[in-house]
């Protein structure tokens, strides 16, 4: 993602949020990564966070956003904040000019936005909408002026059960009147690029939108399970990924699904078996799951 940016953009400076998981070397091949602009790390404590909601798989760090008017410098008013699942194709000058005073940050719509189910467990009308947090225009003045990380951790403290979708839920909830929209094709999820029989988003709501991130996205954000870098990825853009990975010292690498020990597989099993009786009953719902073979067939951008 880093590397993506720089290959289309100019005077770049990165904010990086970590904590002391990431080593020295780490940091190093980072700052490889970004052909000589400027890196700043700022390392949190990674147990902050540690009693949160969290989906299986997303690790306790993607609460640290939540964190960053507090741990960047007053000086800094704006900063664009990217996921490390994005890649980045054209410039971000367009994006970063977007008039966002009077707003906490500017972001766009998720496709979970047509799911009630979100509103009536957050408590707040659907017409207000649901955003994506993965790529956020965020007015840290307004935060800072605003106390919005004080709403935040009165939220956290005060309604944790309403928690499913981890921060995202949270900075919902908290800036349901406080954000602006932006163009889908600033935040192309991979559910936007699902066959219509299975998007679960109000696809003719943002028609026009969809088919311009989808001919020529700005941001791909790789949200699906499977990621391009891993063995298996059906998705579309797989090469947008790899045209940015081969130019810097991780070309080739991909994850391999690994054998899973026995009793592993066998606590799956058990799990599996247990929720499709308890689902037959209407005793529990399942969570979110993503349909399989479900991608349109479209052509690479990149």
């Amino acid at each position: 993602m880093m590397h993506s940016v720089c290959r289309n953009n100019e005077a770049v400076r990165f904010h990086v949020i970590v904590d002391e998981s990431i080593t020295e070397e780490d940091k190093a091949n980072l700052r490889e990564a970004v052909l000589s602009q400027e890196v700043q790390f700022y390392t949190v404590d990674s147990r902050l966070f540690d009693t949160m909601p969290l989906l299986p798989g997303i690790p306790p760090a993607t609460y640290y956003r939540l964190l960053v008017p507090r741990i960047l410098p007053e000086s800094i008013h704006k900063i664009l904040f990217l996921d490390g699942d994005i890649i980045i194709r054209h410039s971000l000058l367009p994006l970063w000019e977007t008039d966002i005073d009077g707003y906490a940050v500017a972001a766009a719509p998720d496709t979970l936005e047509a799911d009630i189910g979100v509103y009536n467990r957050l408590r707040y009308p659907p017409d207000l909408g649901y955003f994506n947090g993965g790529v956020m225009l965020m007015n840290l003045f307004f935060w800072r002026e605003n106390n919005v990380v004080g709403e935040i951790e009165s939220f956290v403290r005060n309604h944790s059960d309403r928690i499913f979708y981890c921060d995202q839920d949270v900075l919902n909830y908290v800036l349901r009147k406080k954000k602006k929209t932006l163009p889908i094709k600033y935040n192309t999820l991979s559910s936007y690029l699902w066959v219509l029989e299975k998007a679960g988003y109000n696809y003719w709501k943002y028609e026009r939108d969809v088919i311009e991130a989808r001919k020529d996205p700005v941001i791909i954000h790789y949200s699906s399970l499977i990621k391009p870098w891993m063995e298996g990825s059906d998705h579309p853009f797989n090469s947008s990924f790899i045209k940015y990975q081969d130019e810097t010292k991780w070309k080739g690498e991909v994850w391999k699904k690994r054998k899973r020990p026995f009793m592993t597989k066998l606590l799956c099993h058990t799990n599996d078996a247990l929720m499709k009786i308890l689902t037959k009953t209407g005793l529990w719902k399942p969570p979110f799951k993503e349909p399989e073979n479900s991608f349109l067939d479209l052509e690479p951008v990149d």
